[in-house]
């Protein structure tokens, strides 16, 4: 009971009853095996991957929200911002154009992120990240955005550290 109670706690940092707040992330598809999570290895790979969880700096995101409600700025702890083609199915890169996404929420834990220069959404292509059309309901388009706390909790009975407040 515990540690439901501190998983819910850690939840309500994360995010607001009217959605998704500024803060650090981890974002994992809600279509791949094994709850990978996207990651910035921009020092190895020139492209966004998902890949195992090592709680690295590189596979935490910050949202920071712009004067739009519902949209944000998303840039790795590296540093990068996401950025992707503008044609259906290119791959997204580490990059420092800032592109700004809107953050539906499109099923119960599941978040779409929508570019807002070219109105694609966000997908899970594989292990890579992509750009695609709509698809009502694909869990390749809908992310789940974890807490991605500074520290972590310290036991069940504790949170150590606030996290995704902006």
């Amino acid at each position: 009971m515990k540690t439901l109670l501190t998983l819910a706690t850690l939840a309500a940092f994360c995010q607001s009853a009217f959605g998704l707040t500024g803060g650090n992330y981890q974002i994992k598809s809600g279509a791949l095996l094994g709850s990978p999570v996207l990651s910035d290895f921009s020092d190895i790979s020139d492209r966004l991957l998902f890949s195992p969880n090592i709680k690295s700096a590189q596979q935490t995101w910050t949202f920071s929200p712009t004067d739009n409600k519902g949209e944000f700025l998303i840039q790795s702890l590296s540093g990068n911002y996401i950025n992707c083609g503008s044609e259906r199915g290119s791959d997204c890169f580490p990059g420092e154009e800032q592109e700004i996404y809107a953050v539906e929420q499109v099923s119960d834990n599941g978040y779409g992120l929508v570019s807002k220069r070219t109105g694609y959404f966000l997908s899970a292509g594989g292990l890579d990240l992509r750009v695609a059309e709509y698809a009502a309901g694909s869990p390749e388009q809908a992310f789940i955005l974890g807490c991605a706390c500074n520290k972590l909790a310290a036991g069940l009975d504790e949170i150590v550290d606030t996290c995704g407040k902006s």
